[in-house]
């Protein structure tokens, strides 16, 4: 595009097909401004990468969402975990965990963390050899406290979910 009027034309030629490639544009360009703005008013810049990956991140959340009505207003969430994930609290963040291992002891442990709205704020991962899938989903909740940053601290309380029983039984308990 050459100047305001093509990109407006293809935004709305393309808007009209509910072209993912519009929502992923409008997306790029509103984290880049507000990144812009964290840069300018906090000296805080983000990478190129955590800029495309939110872009893509929101993309295909709404994109899903726009052809799935999930009837679940306030969790802005992808539609295969519309039966399982549930927001926190206002001003909480939730922790997902899990943890993965092959015959041959090759493991991994990884956990995305969101918001209250389901807006993803960051996910880590770490590859690992081991036996027991029970130890690696304690290591996969164990690995939050290598994780923590600063700004989680803004947050009213954390919760942490899991897919092993034995593991999450485990802590309620303790």
């Amino acid at each position: 595009m050459d100047n305001l009027e093509q990109c407006i034309n293809w935004l709305d030629t393309s808007s009209k097909k509910k072209d993912m490639v519009v929502n992923l544009y409008c997306n790029s360009i509103f984290l880049n401004w507000k990144s812009r703005n964290k840069y300018l008013h906090e000296g805080v810049e983000e990478s190129s990468s955590y800029i495309a990956s939110n872009a893509i991140c929101q993309a295909s959340i709404s994109f899903c969402s726009s052809h799935f009505n999930l009837g679940i207003w306030d969790v802005n969430q992808s539609f295969r975990l519309s039966n399982n994930w549930h927001p926190p609290p206002p001003n909480w963040i939730k922790v997902n965990v899990d943890a993965s291992l092959l015959s041959s002891y090759k493991a991994g442990i990884a956990a995305i963390i969101r918001g209250c709205k389901g807006r993803f704020l960051c996910a880590y991962g770490r590859s690992c050899i081991h036996w027991d899938i029970a130890q690696l989903e304690l290591l996969a909740i164990h690995s939050l406290k290598d994780e923590i940053k600063d700004w989680m601290f803004k947050y009213k309380g954390l919760i942490i979910e899991g897919d092993n029983t034995n593991i999450i039984s485990f802590y309620q308990s303790s």
